[in-house]
């Protein structure tokens, strides 16, 4: 078995393997209903788990994949457009912080997050 080299929309590719998976459980679900034999629901439940693993492997792998962006609806050809105006125009009195000033504030945030502060830290 080795990777794919086939150039596959991943969208598409989520939906085929997800009849796939749908098939597959129902066919170890008759078999689950239908089967007297404990040794023939016992390989049902076992398929039905490796198609749950398979699932969730496929969920992570669409996740990697980069979503499809959405036309703006605002750039319909009925909508002039405006020019960009700078930020010194818009009234925006914030100014930049330095990028120095920006990572010591992000350090800072992130040992908060792993030391917890009394929550549960998400790292």
């Amino acid at each position: 078995m080795g990777m794919s080299t086939q150039t596959q929309d991943p969208r598409q590719w989520c939906d085929d393997l997800q009849t796939k998976l749908m098939a597959a459980m129902d066919a170890a679900w008759r078999v689950a209903e239908t089967s007297k034999d404990p040794a023939e629901v016992a390989k049902a439940l076992a398929r039905a788990k490796l198609c749950g693993q398979f699932a969730a492997s496929a969920r992570k792998i669409a996740a990697m994949a980069p979503s499809p962006r959405r036309a703006d609806p605002r750039s319909d050809a009925e909508t002039p457009r405006r020019p960009a105006l700078p930020r010194a125009e818009l009234g925006d009195t914030e100014p930049e912080l330095a990028p120095t000033t920006q990572a010591a504030i992000a350090r800072t945030a992130l040992e908060r997050l792993k030391a917890g502060g009394g929550r549960r830290g998400r790292l």
